[in-house]
């Protein structure tokens, strides 16, 4: 459970923090934490816990929520970052002397076709019943055993929307000061947690801001659909099992970003 500020720890018996890690960070949450005294304490913490570098930090979790009791099978996986790469040709002309926004705007972030596609992918890899497409089937053979929980990434509003009229119950998560805030303090907005939703399209700055602190990412694959020469300049990249990104060709500049982009995750 995610707990509000000034919680009575007395009239409960049975604590269970979904984030140890970020919770331990809060002021309140540790105020709490250290009145469970006679309480019985559970928390979480992601696959990895046993490579964290900080011994202080894991000393203090531990010493709140207690030692770690089991560990998920996918903390002995590999950690190599797998690639895949969606196909697709761009067929929308840009004026010459159009400024580098519109192309954007035009090639990318309100481009029906690119925007379908990705849509296409992301609900096919996260559709119940096992696909027989080569690049959803290449995603799970680098997810191993685990499900795949996928964060769609963009880089404007009008995009996220774009794609969230397209995939219909995926949560969306904008940059707001006061919502990040809420998200990043209980995990979700309105009781709806949405950092451990399997299914979330997420603007960079909302990501950037959400996960630049201490707060760990859940998710195991990404799709990038911000296009551009470089992704890495969203961090919770690095911490990913496996990208998704487009191969776009079919434009003289759409095609040289995605060769230089595809060239950084590397």
């Amino acid at each position: 459970m995610s707990l509000p500020e000034h919680v009575n720890a007395d009239i409960f018996d049975l604590f269970v923090f979904w984030d140890a890690a970020c919770a331990t960070e809060k002021r309140y949450c540790r105020d709490v934490m250290q009145r469970t005294l006679v309480h019985r304490v559970f928390g979480f913490v992601n696959a990895g816990w046993s490579a964290e570098c900080d011994s202080a930090r894991k000393i203090l979790i531990e010493s709140l929520v207690g030692p770690i009791l089991s560990a998920s099978v996918c903390e002995a996986g590999s950690t190599q970052r797998g690639l895949v790469l969606l196909p697709y040709r761009c067929k929308v002309k840009v004026a010459e002397d159009a400024d580098t926004l519109e192309r954007k705007r035009r090639l990318v972030w309100k481009n029906n076709a690119r925007n379908q596609v990705i849509a296409d992918f992301a609900a096919e890899l996260m559709a119940d019943a096992r696909s027989t497409s080569p690049k959803a089937a290449e995603v799970r053979e680098h997810l191993g055993n685990e499900s795949a929980r996928c964060l769609v990434l963009v880089e404007s509003p009008e995009q996220a929307q774009s794609l969230a009229r397209k995939l219909r119950d995926w949560d969306v998560v904008t940059y707001e000061a006061d919502a990040i805030d809420e998200v990043r303090e209980t995990g979700g907005l309105l009781g709806s947690p949405i950092l451990h939703s399997k299914k979330v399209i997420m603007t960079t700055s909302a990501a950037n801001a959400i996960y630049g602190g201490d707060v760990q990412c859940y998710h195991n694959v990404a799709v990038w659909a911000g296009g551009g020469q470089q992704a890495s300049r969203c961090t919770v990249l690095g911490s990913i099992r496996v990208v998704v990104d487009v191969g776009d060709g079919g434009g003289r500049t759409l095609g040289a970003e995605a060769r230089r982009r595809i060239r950084s995750y590397q």
